[in-house]
């Protein structure tokens, strides 16, 4: 899917059912890959990922922003685990890879480099504003030159792999 934007307040969602029913987000394995807005990445900028269970109880929000920080959320949307950690946008091309382990905790890579994430205390998160079994993706390029910004795939997978797992076509 590709992302669009014509102002810096454009902030484009697009959600996908999820094709099985997703009991929880503990467990999971997952890897998306996306290419950032062309434009100034500041602290408006955002690349938003949130997948919700088939309940809406248990949520897993993983949000990177221009400012170079990282906010990972995980359990139930209305008062999850939050942590947060940093990236280095660069206006390039990333492969995000996660992991929720069966007790709820998060791990994160960006381009292969594993992403330290600190846990702040619970909270809630967007999960509840967005379809119970789905995917959705949010963005903004925080800039008023018109942007795009392409999701280029997603994949989710049960159990504990490696960042490295090729998942799809080279």
């Amino acid at each position: 899917m590709t992302f669009n934007v014509a102002a810096a307040t454009d902030d484009p969602v697009d959600t996908k059912s999820l094709p099985v029913p997703l009991g929880s987000v503990n467990g999971i394995t997952g890897q998306f890959g996306f290419t950032e807005f062309a434009t100034p990445p500041g602290p408006n900028t955002s690349y938003v990922f949130v997948l919700n269970n088939q309940a809406l109880n248990d949520s897993l929000v993983i949000a990177l922003f221009g400012d170079t920080s990282v906010v990972v959320q995980v359990g139930d949307p209305a008062n999850g685990s939050n942590y947060i950690s940093a990236w280095t946008p660069n206006n390039g091309s990333h492969v995000v890879s996660f992991q929720v382990d069966s007790s709820g905790v998060p791990l994160l890579w960006i381009d292969g480099l594993s992403i330290p994430l600190m846990f702040i205390g619970m909270g809630t998160n967007i999960g509840s504003l967005l379809p119970a079994n789905s995917v959705s993706f949010a963005v903004s390029s925080g800039d008023p030159t018109p942007a795009t910004a392409p999701v280029k795939n997603l994949f989710i997978t049960t159990g504990a792999l490696p960042p490295q797992t090729r998942f799809c076509c080279p």
